[in-house]
């Protein structure tokens, strides 16, 4: 190892020692609940109507050229921004901004096991991710179906950590913190 790769590895141990003791919550829950006028959130009912829509945005994709305007109705109606008056030159930026609002809706989800245990919890039984999302929100945590649709996707996969862990649940991996070190040290290497 080198002394600069080892400088590296030290600063990322240092990095990481701090925000697990940091008193401020990690960047992707603040953001989850910060009031941030003008831009696009995801709620549960609009996830559900892009999975229905079958939406590429759900995969971090952006709408295909073959069924663009089908996809960009849906996904207008998913984000209920009324009826779609852009130009066709302001539709890239649209599109990017619902892909952003998907990515940045899913940045929460976190994956929790009884301690001891290794493994997550895991979609392989038949139900869509977002079903258990919603039966925990309504079941669990008592909202009514109409605040458990129109609740934000990032928050909802944020409170129901923060859920399961008063529970005595574990993360699985890496945890919000750690998320904003790896952030922070890609966006760093990237310049």
């Amino acid at each position: 190892m080198t002394d600069s790769e080892e400088q590296d590895l030290l600063a990322l141990a240092n990095a990481l020692a701090e925000a697990e003791t940091s008193p401020w919550q990690p960047s992707c829950i603040c953001a989850a609940f910060a009031r941030s006028p003008g831009r696009l959130v995801l709620t549960m009912q609009g996830w559900i109507d892009l999975e229905a829509a079958r939406s590429p945005l759900l995969e971090g994709k952006p709408i295909d050229a073959d069924d663009a305007d089908g996809q960009l109705t849906a996904a207008v109606n998913a984000f209920d921004l009324g009826e779609l008056l852009t130009e066709p030159e302001d539709r890239d930026a649209l599109v990017e901004a619902m892909l952003e609002a998907v990515v940045r809706a899913f940045s929460t989800r976190i994956a929790m096991c009884d301690p001891g245990k290794t493994g997550g919890s895991s979609t392989a039984d038949g139900f869509g991710e977002w079903l258990p999302i919603y039966t925990c929100l309504t079941e669990q945590m008592g909202k009514s179906e109409e605040r458990a649709m129109a609740y934000p996707v990032a928050q909802a996969f944020a409170v129901i950590a923060g859920h399961r862990h008063n529970q005595g649940l574990q993360v699985v991996g890496m945890t919000y913190a750690q998320r904003d070190i790896e952030f922070s040290h890609e966006e760093e290497a990237s310049r």
